[in-house]
């Protein structure tokens, strides 16, 4: 595979995923009032906003029927992939604030956090490259442009 095209895999992944934690802030001190115990209000808010960036997707690559079954793999992944990391990110700001944790202690778990982000991402650049795979040059353009867009507007932001 060529290196753009991994480059633009992972880039998709971390895209997804960093709107995941982002929209878990919203949710400051993971104390939301409401949520039930199976899902947080943030890992609700996570998928919603992972939904509107799915939805804008899908209509500007214009998903065919053949592709459908690889495009809601994906956009079932992306789901996945926000609860995780809605999940993930509460675990942390729970944990990190232990009054007895100690530096080293709370190192390796910031370590053990940032083993199990790989893994999540290794999962959806699995996924995202099966997807990528089924558009076409014309769509996987679209895909890369919107992809870009969304980079340059999240890293200058802020």
């Amino acid at each position: 595979m060529k290196f753009r095209t991994k480059l633009a895999v992972g880039l998709i992944a971390s895209v997804f995923a960093l709107g995941a934690a982002g929209a878990a802030e919203n949710c400051p001190d993971m104390h939301c009032d409401g949520a039930d115990m199976t899902q947080s209000k943030a890992q609700m808010t996570a998928v919603a906003t992972a939904n509107k960036r799915l939805s804008a997707l899908k209509d500007q690559l214009k998903i065919t029927q053949q592709q459908e079954p690889a495009w809601q793999t994906f956009a079932d992944q992306v789901n996945d992939q926000a609860k995780a990391t809605a999940a993930l990110h509460e675990k942390m700001l729970k944990e990190l604030k232990a009054p007895t944790l100690t530096t080293p202690d709370r190192m390796a778990l910031m370590a053990d956090i940032m083993k199990l982000r790989a893994q999540h991402m290794a999962r959806m650049a699995g996924v995202a490259k099966i997807f990528y795979n089924q558009l076409s040059p014309e769509q996987q353009g679209v895909f890369e442009k919107m992809h870009r867009d969304y980079m340059n507007v999240k890293h200058t932001a802020k």
